[in-house]
Protein backbone atom coordinates (compact mmCIF):
# COMPACT_ATOMS: atom_id res chain seq x y z
CA UNK A 1 0.00 0.00 0.00
CA UNK A 2 2.73 2.24 0.67
CA UNK A 3 4.48 1.75 -2.32
CA UNK A 4 1.58 2.03 -4.61
CA UNK A 5 0.59 5.59 -2.43
CA UNK A 6 4.66 6.09 -3.32
CA UNK A 7 4.10 5.64 -7.18
CA UNK A 8 0.78 7.48 -7.30
CA UNK A 9 2.71 10.24 -5.92
CA UNK A 10 5.46 10.23 -8.09
CA UNK A 11 3.45 9.82 -11.07
CA UNK A 12 1.17 12.84 -9.91
CA UNK A 13 4.07 14.77 -9.80
CA UNK A 14 5.64 14.15 -13.08
CA UNK A 15 2.09 14.55 -15.23
CA UNK A 16 2.42 17.87 -13.42
CA UNK A 17 6.01 18.90 -13.83
CA UNK A 18 6.27 17.39 -17.39
CA UNK A 19 2.51 19.41 -18.77
CA UNK A 20 4.23 22.73 -17.72
CA UNK A 21 7.62 21.55 -20.04
CA UNK A 22 6.15 22.65 -23.41
CA UNK A 23 4.05 25.67 -21.96
CA UNK A 24 7.32 27.27 -20.22
CA UNK A 25 9.71 26.08 -23.24
CA UNK A 26 7.00 28.47 -25.87
CA UNK A 27 6.94 31.39 -23.14
CA UNK A 28 10.93 31.47 -22.99
CA UNK A 29 10.51 31.49 -26.85
CA UNK A 30 8.91 33.74 -26.81
CA UNK A 31 10.84 35.74 -24.61
CA UNK A 32 13.87 35.11 -27.04
CA UNK A 33 11.86 36.69 -29.75
CA UNK A 34 11.65 39.93 -28.40
CA UNK A 35 15.10 40.05 -26.85
CA UNK A 36 17.75 38.11 -29.54
CA UNK A 37 19.12 34.48 -30.39
CA UNK A 38 17.81 31.53 -27.52
CA UNK A 39 20.73 29.36 -27.32
CA UNK A 40 19.40 26.00 -27.26
CA UNK A 41 22.98 24.61 -26.61
CA UNK A 42 23.08 26.60 -23.47
CA UNK A 43 20.05 25.82 -21.84
CA UNK A 44 20.81 22.58 -22.15
CA UNK A 45 23.81 22.07 -21.26
CA UNK A 46 22.89 24.80 -17.96
CA UNK A 47 20.11 22.27 -17.51
CA UNK A 48 21.56 19.02 -17.26
CA UNK A 49 24.89 20.53 -15.49
CA UNK A 50 22.25 21.68 -12.91
CA UNK A 51 21.22 18.22 -12.48
CA UNK A 52 24.54 16.58 -12.07
CA UNK A 53 24.82 19.17 -8.86
CA UNK A 54 22.22 17.64 -7.68
CA UNK A 55 23.32 14.18 -7.96
CA UNK A 56 26.28 15.45 -6.40
CA UNK A 57 24.69 17.09 -3.38
CA UNK A 58 22.37 14.27 -2.78
CA UNK A 59 25.74 11.89 -3.03
CA UNK A 60 27.96 14.12 -0.63
CA UNK A 61 24.76 13.35 1.52
CA UNK A 62 25.09 9.80 1.48
CA UNK A 63 28.57 9.08 1.12
CA UNK A 64 29.98 11.70 3.69
CA UNK A 65 32.81 13.33 1.90
CA UNK A 66 32.52 15.35 -1.42
CA UNK A 67 35.95 14.15 -2.83
CA UNK A 68 34.09 10.77 -2.48
CA UNK A 69 30.87 11.76 -4.15
CA UNK A 70 32.79 13.17 -6.98
CA UNK A 71 34.32 10.29 -7.88
CA UNK A 72 31.30 8.07 -7.67
CA UNK A 73 29.19 10.72 -9.93
CA UNK A 74 31.85 12.10 -12.52
CA UNK A 75 33.06 8.25 -12.65
CA UNK A 76 34.56 8.60 -16.50
CA UNK A 77 33.50 5.33 -17.68
CA UNK A 78 29.93 4.80 -16.52
CA UNK A 79 30.03 8.67 -17.99
CA UNK A 80 30.70 7.18 -21.53
CA UNK A 81 29.20 4.01 -21.82
CA UNK A 82 26.16 6.20 -21.11
CA UNK A 83 26.34 8.33 -24.43
CA UNK A 84 23.94 6.63 -26.59
CA UNK A 85 20.92 7.59 -24.01
CA UNK A 86 22.65 10.94 -24.24
CA UNK A 87 22.76 11.15 -27.34
CA UNK A 88 18.84 10.50 -27.74
CA UNK A 89 18.51 12.70 -24.77
CA UNK A 90 19.75 15.66 -26.00
CA UNK A 91 18.37 15.43 -29.91
CA UNK A 92 14.86 15.27 -28.19
CA UNK A 93 15.49 18.63 -26.01
CA UNK A 94 16.87 20.43 -28.92
CA UNK A 95 13.88 19.06 -31.32
CA UNK A 96 11.09 20.47 -28.63
CA UNK A 97 12.92 23.36 -28.61
CA UNK A 98 13.18 23.78 -32.00
CA UNK A 99 9.65 23.20 -32.63
CA UNK A 100 8.58 25.40 -29.71
CA UNK A 101 9.81 28.30 -31.29
CA UNK A 102 7.48 27.33 -34.30
CA UNK A 103 4.31 25.60 -32.22
CA UNK A 104 2.91 26.67 -29.68
CA UNK A 105 2.58 24.44 -26.64
CA UNK A 106 -0.74 23.01 -26.92
CA UNK A 107 -0.35 21.54 -30.16
CA UNK A 108 2.88 19.97 -29.22
CA UNK A 109 1.44 18.73 -25.90
CA UNK A 110 -1.21 16.76 -28.50
CA UNK A 111 1.41 15.59 -30.60
CA UNK A 112 3.62 14.31 -27.67
CA UNK A 113 0.78 11.56 -27.54
CA UNK A 114 2.18 9.86 -30.80
CA UNK A 115 5.35 8.77 -28.29
CA UNK A 116 2.85 5.96 -26.58
CA UNK A 117 2.57 3.96 -29.87
CA UNK A 118 6.39 4.51 -30.95
CA UNK A 119 7.47 3.13 -26.83
CA UNK A 120 4.81 0.09 -27.46
CA UNK A 121 6.17 -0.83 -30.45
CA UNK A 122 9.99 -0.86 -29.20
CA UNK A 123 9.27 -2.54 -26.03
CA UNK A 124 7.76 -5.32 -27.83
CA UNK A 125 11.51 -6.07 -29.04
CA UNK A 126 12.43 -6.48 -25.30
CA UNK A 127 10.00 -8.84 -24.88
CA UNK A 128 6.92 -7.03 -23.60
CA UNK A 129 3.39 -8.02 -25.04
CA UNK A 130 0.35 -6.77 -25.02
CA UNK A 131 -3.23 -7.74 -25.66
CA UNK A 132 -5.26 -7.04 -28.28
CA UNK A 133 -7.49 -4.74 -26.19
CA UNK A 134 -4.65 -2.63 -25.52
CA UNK A 135 -3.01 -2.07 -29.03
CA UNK A 136 -6.50 -1.25 -30.02
CA UNK A 137 -6.21 1.43 -27.72
CA UNK A 138 -2.49 2.28 -28.28
CA UNK A 139 -3.60 2.77 -32.32
CA UNK A 140 -6.18 4.71 -31.73
CA UNK A 141 -4.27 7.21 -29.83
CA UNK A 142 -2.01 7.36 -32.77
CA UNK A 143 -5.14 7.80 -35.37
CA UNK A 144 -6.55 10.31 -33.15
CA UNK A 145 -3.12 12.27 -33.15
CA UNK A 146 -2.91 12.03 -36.97
CA UNK A 147 -6.57 13.72 -37.43
CA UNK A 148 -5.75 16.44 -35.27
CA UNK A 149 -2.59 17.33 -37.60
CA UNK A 150 -4.93 17.19 -40.49
CA UNK A 151 -7.45 18.80 -39.38
CA UNK A 152 -4.97 22.07 -37.81
CA UNK A 153 -3.36 21.89 -40.96
CA UNK A 154 -6.45 22.60 -43.43
CA UNK A 155 -7.35 24.93 -40.76
CA UNK A 156 -4.37 27.10 -41.22
CA UNK A 157 -3.99 26.94 -45.03
CA UNK A 158 -7.64 28.43 -44.70
CA UNK A 159 -6.59 31.11 -42.14
CA UNK A 160 -3.60 31.98 -44.30
CA UNK A 161 -5.66 32.77 -47.22
CA UNK A 162 -8.40 34.60 -45.38
CA UNK A 163 -5.73 36.44 -43.60
CA UNK A 164 -4.89 37.64 -47.56
CA UNK A 165 -8.50 38.83 -47.92
CA UNK A 166 -9.17 36.67 -50.76
CA UNK A 167 -11.68 33.91 -51.40
CA UNK A 168 -10.91 30.26 -50.93
CA UNK A 169 -9.70 28.34 -52.79
CA UNK A 170 -6.78 31.26 -52.76
CA UNK A 171 -5.71 32.12 -56.66
CA UNK A 172 -2.40 31.34 -58.30
CA UNK A 173 -0.67 34.20 -56.87
CA UNK A 174 -1.05 32.78 -53.50
CA UNK A 175 -0.10 29.47 -53.47
CA UNK A 176 3.82 30.65 -52.59
CA UNK A 177 2.64 32.39 -49.09
CA UNK A 178 0.39 29.07 -48.70
CA UNK A 179 3.46 26.52 -49.16
CA UNK A 180 5.48 28.58 -47.02
CA UNK A 181 3.13 28.00 -44.43
CA UNK A 182 2.64 24.16 -45.21
CA UNK A 183 6.37 23.92 -45.15
CA UNK A 184 7.01 25.48 -41.84
CA UNK A 185 3.72 23.66 -40.15
CA UNK A 186 5.46 20.78 -42.04
CA UNK A 187 8.96 21.08 -40.93
CA UNK A 188 7.70 21.58 -36.63
CA UNK A 189 5.83 18.18 -37.18
CA UNK A 190 8.90 17.22 -37.88
CA UNK A 191 10.78 18.60 -35.11
CA UNK A 192 8.15 16.97 -32.95
CA UNK A 193 8.11 13.22 -34.44
CA UNK A 194 12.31 13.72 -34.43
CA UNK A 195 11.98 14.54 -30.16
CA UNK A 196 9.61 11.47 -29.53
CA UNK A 197 11.46 8.90 -31.43
CA UNK A 198 15.05 10.18 -29.89
CA UNK A 199 13.63 10.46 -26.20
CA UNK A 200 11.20 6.97 -26.60
CA UNK A 201 14.54 5.23 -27.77
CA UNK A 202 16.74 7.07 -24.66
CA UNK A 203 13.95 5.95 -22.43
CA UNK A 204 13.88 2.05 -23.78
CA UNK A 205 18.06 2.16 -23.94
CA UNK A 206 17.96 3.77 -20.18
CA UNK A 207 15.55 1.12 -19.05
CA UNK A 208 17.54 -1.74 -18.66
CA UNK A 209 20.18 0.24 -16.97
CA UNK A 210 18.10 1.57 -14.39
CA UNK A 211 16.82 -1.33 -13.79
CA UNK A 212 19.88 -3.08 -13.02
CA UNK A 213 20.51 -2.81 -9.33
CA UNK A 214 24.50 -3.24 -9.94
CA UNK A 215 24.47 0.22 -11.13
CA UNK A 216 24.13 1.76 -7.23
CA UNK A 217 21.72 3.96 -6.13
CA UNK A 218 19.32 6.11 -7.95
CA UNK A 219 21.14 9.31 -7.82
CA UNK A 220 24.39 7.65 -8.76
CA UNK A 221 22.66 6.10 -12.06
CA UNK A 222 21.24 9.74 -12.76
CA UNK A 223 24.44 11.16 -12.53
CA UNK A 224 26.19 8.99 -15.06
CA UNK A 225 23.15 9.69 -17.33
CA UNK A 226 23.59 12.84 -16.60
CA UNK A 227 27.58 13.33 -17.19
CA UNK A 228 27.08 11.61 -20.67
CA UNK A 229 24.32 14.24 -21.44
CA UNK A 230 26.53 17.24 -19.75
CA UNK A 231 29.48 16.15 -22.26
CA UNK A 232 27.44 15.93 -25.47
CA UNK A 233 25.22 19.53 -24.68
CA UNK A 234 29.12 20.59 -24.38
CA UNK A 235 29.84 19.31 -28.07
CA UNK A 236 26.75 21.44 -29.10
CA UNK A 237 27.79 24.44 -27.43
CA UNK A 238 31.47 24.10 -28.74
CA UNK A 239 29.98 23.57 -32.76
CA UNK A 240 27.08 26.24 -32.41
CA UNK A 241 29.82 28.79 -31.41
CA UNK A 242 32.24 27.51 -33.94
CA UNK A 243 30.00 28.30 -36.77
CA UNK A 244 28.20 31.67 -34.93
CA UNK A 245 28.19 34.29 -37.16
CA UNK A 246 28.66 36.79 -34.05
CA UNK A 247 32.08 37.62 -33.31
CA UNK A 248 31.83 36.72 -29.95
CA UNK A 249 33.90 34.64 -26.59
CA UNK A 250 32.34 31.31 -25.73
CA UNK A 251 31.36 32.68 -22.48
CA UNK A 252 29.44 35.49 -24.30
CA UNK A 253 27.93 32.75 -26.66
CA UNK A 254 26.82 30.44 -23.47
CA UNK A 255 25.14 33.78 -21.77
CA UNK A 256 23.42 35.29 -25.05
CA UNK A 257 19.59 35.30 -24.89
CA UNK A 258 18.74 34.35 -21.31
CA UNK A 259 16.67 36.20 -19.34
CA UNK A 260 14.19 35.28 -16.64
CA UNK A 261 12.09 33.26 -18.34
CA UNK A 262 15.25 30.84 -19.65
CA UNK A 263 16.11 30.37 -15.86
CA UNK A 264 12.76 29.59 -14.74
CA UNK A 265 11.99 27.07 -17.29
CA UNK A 266 15.22 25.51 -16.61
CA UNK A 267 14.74 25.56 -12.94
CA UNK A 268 11.46 23.46 -13.93
CA UNK A 269 12.91 21.41 -16.22
CA UNK A 270 15.23 19.90 -13.86
CA UNK A 271 12.82 18.30 -11.40
CA UNK A 272 10.78 17.38 -14.48
CA UNK A 273 14.09 15.15 -15.58
CA UNK A 274 14.37 13.56 -12.22
CA UNK A 275 10.61 12.28 -11.79
CA UNK A 276 11.05 11.40 -15.72
CA UNK A 277 13.98 8.90 -15.12
CA UNK A 278 12.98 7.98 -11.56
CA UNK A 279 9.01 6.61 -13.57
CA UNK A 280 11.04 4.40 -15.83
CA UNK A 281 12.93 2.91 -12.67
CA UNK A 282 10.36 2.00 -10.56
CA UNK A 283 7.57 1.29 -13.42
CA UNK A 284 8.96 1.20 -17.37
CA UNK A 285 9.37 3.63 -20.22
CA UNK A 286 5.33 2.72 -21.15
CA UNK A 287 3.97 3.91 -18.02
CA UNK A 288 5.67 7.40 -18.39
CA UNK A 289 4.39 7.80 -21.58
CA UNK A 290 0.71 6.65 -20.19
CA UNK A 291 1.48 9.16 -17.66
CA UNK A 292 2.71 11.90 -19.99
CA UNK A 293 -1.27 11.33 -21.85
CA UNK A 294 -2.63 12.34 -19.14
Amino acid sequence: ERRLAGRSVLLFAFVLLDATRPLLGSWAQQGQQLGGAFQTGSFMLAQTSSSFAVALVLARTREGSAARALQLCADPAKCLRQLPVALCFTASKLSLLMALARLDAGTVRVMAQLGLPMVAVGSTFLGKRYSREQWQAIWMIMIGVVTFYLVKTETERHAAAYAMDRPWPPAESDHEMLQLTTWESQLSVLLVIVSLVANCLGALVSQRFLKDSSGGPYYLQKAHLLGGECTVNLGVCLVSWVFSARVSTFSEHLSAGWDHRTVITMLVWIPSGWCATLVVRRCCALTKNIAQSA
